[in-house]
């Protein structure tokens, strides 16, 4: 079947669809996500629930043309406006933006973007002003859907960009490291990315394939199978652990801060656990395939500290974002010590980096030790970021 055609502008390799679908909202009843509920796409609909399983709302998913059987919608993601983010099609799929609090609907896609119709297909992430979306190769609009890589929405402008192009992905996530890690079409070979300069940094082999991935702050895989099993693998694609989900055909996961994870099946089945896989605990939205998601807070997050090791006094850069333009009334933890916005300490700060001299610590606060450990954490508006190591090491002059 030959594809719609809709008016787009190209800027060499940005892509801005010209004709913005605009969707009315949603009926009145509608209420804001509540962060720590789980999202579930399944036939077309968004649902909300809490961890415990409880139904909080359904919201219809519109399409913009008549949508044809094939345009599933698929993966979903919250962004860092709080704006859902849905892959919403196959052939023909949108990148479908509802605002919560206008309760509205905005479509935008790319050139050649789809996806093979495998009911597992199609996985988005999001990371700063960014969304990205898996992009396949199939047959359709006399050539152009042969185009196969990632894309990547600039959610601000929604242009947007192909890169990867040399692969074909079935799921992408953003790690809870910063990074972007994309499942290839094997089923058991990820390609590593830096999200802001796509480059390709390295790849990793599973010892067994999934259909989807989540990535913690260390690097750690979990994996959703096709052979209803959940696995935990180390960085290396090493298999850490893994347990019988009790249900057929998994086909998405997703992580949280706090570690929980929750996972989606072929047959309406929604999973839980957590990072140690100890035990599941399910709840039905149906019969069709799920894709999930948690709702997240907008709450900072640090992707690395430069450098992860130093010595006492020297400057580190906490990268990262949410931090804000200006310090106001944040704050940075660096073990049980404090730095306020008064601290000589805080040399720079900006919405994506801090720059801060660490304590001077003393020769006996080592205890002998050749170096010792510290948290590194920021707080803003009152919201804590996650939690990230320091490794402080003991300098020349206390030997």
């Amino acid at each position: 079947m030959k594809k719609k055609q809709f008016p787009i502008i190209v800027f060499g390799r940005l892509v801005v669809l010209a004709l913005l679908f605009i969707v009315v909202s949603q009926p009145a009843n509608a209420d804001p996500l509540t962060v720590g509920n789980i999202l579930v796409s399944s036939g077309d609909i968004l649902f909300e629930y809490t961890p415990f399983g409880v139904q909080v709302q359904s919201i219809a998913v519109p399409y913009p043309p008549p949508r044809e059987p094939t345009e599933n919608v698929r993966d979903i993601i919250v962004d860092q406006n709080g704006d859902v983010q849905v892959y919403n099609g196959t052939f023909d799929p949108f990148l479908s933006t509802y605002n919560p609090s206008s309760e509205a609907w905005l479509h935008h896609t790319h050139i050649g973007w789809s996806t093979v119709n495998n009911v597992s297909y199609g996985g988005i992430g999001t990371y700063q002003n960014f969304v990205y979306v898996t992009d396949m190769r199939t047959f359709g609009d006399d050539g152009q859907d042969e185009a196969k890589g990632i894309i990547r929405f600039n959610i601000d402008t929604f242009s947007s960009q192909r890169f990867a192009e040399a692969f074909e992905f079935i799921d992408l996530t953003i790690g809870m490291d910063g990074l972007l890690y994309g499942l290839l079409d094997d089923e058991d070979s990820i390609n590593v990315y830096d999200p802001l300069s796509m480059v390709l940094l390295g790849t990793i082999s599973l010892e067994t394939g999934v259909r989807g991935i989540a990535v913690n702050e260390v690097g750690e895989i979990f994996g959703a199978s096709w052979d209803d099993n959940i696995y935990h693998f180390d960085n290396d694609g090493v298999i850490q652990n893994s347990i019988d989900s009790g249900f057929y055909d998994l086909v998405d996961i997703d992580i949280s801060l706090d570690g929980q994870l929750v996972i989606g099946s072929r047959f309406g089945d929604v999973i839980l656990t957590d990072e140690s896989l100890g035990s599941v605990s399910s709840f039905s939205v149906g019969s069709e395939p799920t894709f999930v998601a948690y709702v997240s807070s907008m709450a900072p997050h640090i992707d690395k500290l430069r450098p992860r090791r130093c010595e006492p006094g020297e400057r580190i850069r906490i990268v990262g974002y949410g931090f804000g333009e200006t310090q106001g009334d944040s704050l940075v933890h660096i073990g049980n010590r404090i730095f306020d916005s008064s601290s000589p300490r805080i040399k720079l700060w900006t919405n994506t980096k801090i720059k801060i001299r660490i304590p001077n610590y003393k020769c006996e606060w080592f205890k002998g030790q050749d170096y010792r450990r510290r948290k590194v954490w920021v707080t803003v508006d009152g919201v804590d970021s996650n939690k990230k190591r320091l490794k402080v090491m003991k300098p020349c002059v206390c030997e």
